[in-house]
């Protein structure tokens, strides 16, 4: 998990960083989204990627739940979409989806995997989760604050 995790991070900033200027350096007239919508998408689909990560843990169980998950997150995601977008505009779908997997999938997914496999939160978290979610954070940080 940490492997995809930090291969998913370096991608994603990577390309948040390097995307904008080489489109400026090769003259295109094609923008890249606005930096603050771009790290809300980053982070929502990292969330999602931890709870599809931690939902297929749990499915080596054989109790298969990831189709009832997948059907509440999606309910929330269009209710969250259509009271945020005339607040947030553009940013309201990536903000639904990064809201809807934090409400429901991600600590329910997390909370069966783990105690599938006997482990606990803080020492898994520490060695998959941590490094990729403070890189996120940081880099967020240096790009909306400079």
């Amino acid at each position: 998990m940490a492997l995809a995790f930090w291969t998913y991070v370096l991608s994603a900033l990577g390309l948040i960083v390097v995307v904008p200027p080489a489109l400026r350096l090769i003259g295109s007239s094609v923008s890249f989204p606005d930096p603050s919508v771009s790290f809300v998408l980053v982070a929502a689909f990292f969330v999602e990627r931890y709870c599809a990560m931690h939902i297929q843990i749990y499915s080596l169980t054989h109790h298969i739940i990831w189709h009832i998950m997948n059907g509440i997150t999606g309910a929330l995601i269009i209710i969250f979409s259509a009271a945020l977008f005339p607040v947030l505009g553009q940013s309201a779908i990536p903000t639904a989806i990064l809201i809807s997997y934090c409400s429901a999938f991600a600590w329910y997914a997390s909370k069966q995997s783990l105690a599938s496999i006997a482990v606990r939160r803080a020492d898994f978290e520490k060695t998959t989760v941590a490094g990729p979610t403070l890189a996120i954070i940081v880099a967020a940080a240096f790009v909306l604050l400079k």
